[in-house]
């Protein structure tokens, strides 16, 4: 591990000093996790048609 910074720094500079480069593919930190909740939330969409019961 390599020296730790202060956890009162930059909250993107604390993630990336905790990451094993380059290898480390599946961390990953987003500025907006709205966004990232938006897309992961994906598409609804219908059939284009409806049953009737007579």
């Amino acid at each position: 591990m390599r020296t730790p910074i202060a956890n009162t720094s930059d909250p993107t500079a604390y993630f990336e000093s905790f990451l094993f480069k380059p290898t480390d593919r599946f961390s990953a930190i987003y500025p907006n996790y709205q966004e990232l909740v938006s897309g992961l939330s994906g598409v609804s969409t219908e059939a284009g048609y409806e049953l009737t019961l007579l």
